[in-house]
């Protein structure tokens, strides 16, 4: 995975990065289309916008992120433009970058073009990234996590000291629960320095004084309301299946394959793979625990975060088990039995879902939601077979003389 600090990093040929940049195309095209048709937050009024826009400046638990509030405001005053569509454009840009920058972490971490790529459509795809602007996601910050994330992992891992100061710094701006990545952080500081300690402090130190100095200036001594919502979560039966759901479909096989190839990094040679295994395994429960007790835990993106860490795990999953899933699409001979097989999954995928979750409380598009899951969890059954049939194969080798 990510290189040592004293080795060049991956270069990407010019022919890569051109075909690279049409997957961000194709998706931000998908996203804006789907919220175009589908009973999206782009539908309201401009009035409504603006009332939401109001709703951020002046409520302290978003007054205190000025990132997208501030600059959006900006460029609908400079520009002339209405907040709404100041707002929308911004999104969809920072889509579009988040999609390309994923490419390019994934790529310096040594996964191939056509793996990086699929990567970044992984992560692109996920509800509250691909649904970013629905009710009940409420994008607002996000983005500027999906972007500085992957980069302060790479400018870190490669001892850039300063661009990581200020990706750290913007992340946590951004969104103050991103402090709890301040020991992934450190950790992958730590090891980039051979296990010295001064600079990785040092970083962090500064980090985390220009914070505390940016939100004095910007908002004063206030850290923001924080209320604990775990009752909320978890008020009743149609509330506790929402939740459930919204804990599901944020990263849906992901968290299955992710963290199920966290076992086979965890003893690995390299630290740099030991360090993937563990953060994965520390922000899916760090960021699942703060979304559940403090956050609205309907709104999935509390839960996206982990899945930088686990797309990843998920590419060297799909890597290891390709001759199991080679040998499980062999079993149907013919092309248009595998499709009558996979429209067949697919249906006992949407029944499934369905059945689990036959309405929302808070969730105004059921289809999308519903087909979103299905998909997720036809691929987490297939992703099952090839683990059950990787471990048999395991076990017969090692009874076999």
């Amino acid at each position: 995975m990510l290189a040592e600090h004293n080795s060049l990093p991956p270069r990407i040929p010019a022919a890569e990065w051109r075909s690279a940049v049409l997957l961000p195309l194709v998706l931000t095209a998908a996203t804006i289309a789907v919220h175009w048709f589908s009973p999206s937050k782009m539908h309201l009024s401009a009035a409504e916008w603006d009332k939401v826009y109001q709703y951020h400046q002046t409520l302290e638990a978003f007054r205190v992120r000025p990132l997208t509030t501030n600059l959006v405001g900006a460029i609908s005053s400079v520009s002339g433009a209405t907040f709404k569509t100041a707002f929308i454009s911004f999104q969809f840009a920072m889509f579009f970058i988040s999609c390309l920058v994923f490419y390019w972490y994934l790529r310096q971490l040594a996964f191939t073009h056509r793996e990086s790529m699929a990567g970044s459509g992984i992560f692109h795809l996920a509800v509250p990234v691909f649904l970013a602007n629905f009710e009940p996601i409420h994008t607002w910050d996000d983005f500027w996590v999906y972007i500085f994330v992957p980069l302060s992992i790479i400018t870190l891992g490669r001892r850039k000291y300063l661009p990581a100061a200020v990706c750290m710094l913007i992340t946590i701006l951004a969104r103050e629960i991103n402090l709890v990545l301040v020991p992934v952080w450190f950790w992958l500081a730590y090891l980039a320095e051979n296990r010295a300690l001064l600079r990785p402090l040092a970083t962090l130190a500064t980090v985390l004084a220009a914070f505390a100095a940016v939100r004095f200036v910007l908002t004063g001594a206030s850290t923001g309301d924080r209320d604990i919502n775990l009752l909320f979560n978890f008020d009743g039966l149609l509330r506790s299946r929402d939740t459930i759901f919204s804990l599901l479909i944020s990263n849906g096989f992901v968290w299955l394959t992710g963290l199920w190839h966290t076992k086979r990094l965890w003893s690995a040679r390299q630290d740099q793979e030991r360090f993937f295994s563990r953060a994965a395994l520390y922000t899916t429960v760090v960021y699942i625990a703060t979304g559940i007790f403090f956050g609205f835990a309907r709104e999935s993106r509390y839960f996206t975060v982990p899945a930088i860490f686990l797309v990843p795990l998920t590419l060297l999953f799909f890597r290891e088990y390709r001759p199991v899933f080679a040998r499980l699409l062999l079993m149907i001979p013919r092309w248009w039995h595998k499709v009558a097989a996979s429209v067949m999954l697919l249906g006992v995928c949407v029944g499934l879902t369905k059945l689990a979750f036959p309405r929302f409380e808070y969730r105004p598009w059921h289809d999308g939601n519903w087909g979103f899951l299905a998909l997720h969890l036809g691929v987490a059954i297939f992703a099952t077979a090839a683990i059950l049939i990787g471990r048999s194969e395991s076990k017969e080798r090692q009874v076999r003389p």
